[in-house]
């Protein structure tokens, strides 16, 4: 009878030792099952759809993951820079945010983000195209200072229940537009073309069309702005004449230059025959939208101002996302910036978001590979100019946005049209020269 106690109390304690090294490794393999998880703030500028497929793309990481759990926050696109700048240093801004890479070299100057280059291996590399990778690698030490999501570029959209051929030259697209434009149709009019006219980051693909750069190597520096330049002066007279053409009354209802939201309410209501945008205008345009996107056409002679005879050209934009300065946690943070830049999460961002994600394993997925939109999205993106990352570029866009819409007030016939368009650039151009020199002495 003692042994049979005996044998049994031995049983239990193989079973308890048992139970207790299991519990050891859920511990060890899930340090923060039975404790609080790592907390990591996420900032983004989405909206719509792309919005949309971001949070389902974290719900899913906070799901399957129980020692990090991730917020997200959205922040209006024109205040992230401006509050990343802010709150960072103060210790109170994101672990994590997304965003281009063109204020890469600023943010990086000034200890905004992290360097990432330590934590990245061969098999993350070989994930990205080579040229996507290189939107984020800046400073004196090539450091890498961000994971790519998603490249974007400017195209033109169209409404294809008004339309059977796109158009191959300006031209054309201005004498289809003006047989559209009805200034008094709507509470915002009908517009045969429409698009972020005032907005620097649409004009570059005018300017870059005639040939020009925003840069070139001059007087010891690798960037040097070109703000006065010919290629501006003839993009500004091509899209002045443009616009008289398409809308010769005037009237603000037929007007070519409008802002975003207007651009999407007027190509939601059927009262847009065109429109210049991005990946992330396809997030907001209503799914009773029959549309279609092509390559820009050539641009041509119109009356009083010569064509370059090539397509405009605009940027490429890589949408990455950040380890700022003010994450606690390195190794979760970067976990977070894994998954979110994987090829499932690219899945979610281009079937919901219609982006084109960055990550080649992505357009393994069908629904990637095969969207007839995205694959001319890609196409046209081979013919774009990378955007630069160096703190230049971060700091031309308030000049030559400024001198922009300056040069957009200007009348054509003016006798002294030439010479009021050179001096508002020829102003800009010397304050941002004094800017980049103000940079350069901190």
């Amino acid at each position: 009878m003692e042994k049979i106690k005996f044998t049994v109390r031995r049983n239990n304690m193989k079973y308890i030792r048992l139970a207790f090294l299991s519990l050891l490794g859920i511990i060890l393999a899930f340090p923060n099952l039975f404790g609080a998880p790592v907390k990591i703030n996420l900032w983004h500028a989405y909206r719509g759809d792309e919005k949309k497929a971001i949070e389902q793309v974290i719900s899913t990481f906070n799901l399957t993951t129980f020692d990090i759990q991730v917020s997200l926050l959205p922040v209006p696109f024109d205040a992230m820079n401006d509050k990343i700048r802010t709150m960072v240093p103060l210790g109170k801004g994101p672990d994590l945010f997304i965003f281009a890479q063109d204020f890469t070299g600023e943010w990086a100057n000034n200890n905004i983000i992290l360097p990432i280059d330590d934590m990245i291996t061969p098999d993350i590399v070989k994930q990205f195209p080579k040229y996507l990778m290189m939107a984020y690698v800046y400073g004196d030490n090539d450091n890498l200072w961000a994971l790519p999501m998603s490249f974007k570029n400017l195209i033109l959209f169209y409404n294809k229940n008004y339309i059977s051929k796109v158009p191959q030259t300006w031209s054309e697209l201005i004498d289809l537009a003006k047989k559209f434009t009805d200034p008094k149709s709507g509470p915002y009019g009908r517009r045969g073309f429409a698009y972020d006219m005032g907005n620097f980051y649409y004009h570059t693909m005018w300017i870059q069309g005639f040939g020009g750069k925003i840069f070139e190597k001059r007087k010891g520096r690798e960037y040097f702005p070109l703000l006065d330049s010919e290629p501006i002066y003839k993009s500004i007279k091509y899209v002045l004449t443009l616009r008289r053409m398409i809308n010769p009354s005037g009237d603000p209802k037929g007007e070519v230059g409008a802002d975003g939201a207007t651009v999407t309410e007027l190509f939601n209501s059927g009262n847009a025959l065109f429109v210049v945008n991005g990946q992330w205008f396809r997030a907001e345009i209503s799914p009773k939208v029959n549309y279609g996107v092509a390559p820009f056409p050539i641009i041509d002679d119109l009356p009083g101002v010569k064509g370059s005879g090539r397509r405009a050209i605009p940027f490429l934009t890589v949408e990455g996302i950040f380890m700022s300065s003010n994450t606690k946690n390195k190794q979760a943070a970067f976990k977070v910036m894994q998954f979110i830049t994987s090829p499932q999460a690219g899945r979610i961002l281009a079937k919901i978001g219609k982006q084109t994600p960055a990550n080649v394993g992505a357009y393994t997925y069908s629904e990637v590979k095969n969207d007839p939109i995205s694959q001319i999205f890609i196409e046209a993106a081979k013919e774009a100019i990378p955007m630069p990352n160096v703190p230049e570029m971060a700091l031309t866009w308030s000049p030559a946005t400024s001198a922009l819409v300056e040069s957009l007030s200007l009348n054509l016939d003016d006798p002294e049209f030439n010479k009021k368009l050179t001096s508002i650039w020829k102003k800009r151009q010397k304050e941002l020269l004094d800017l980049i020199e103000k940079s350069l002495r901190k």
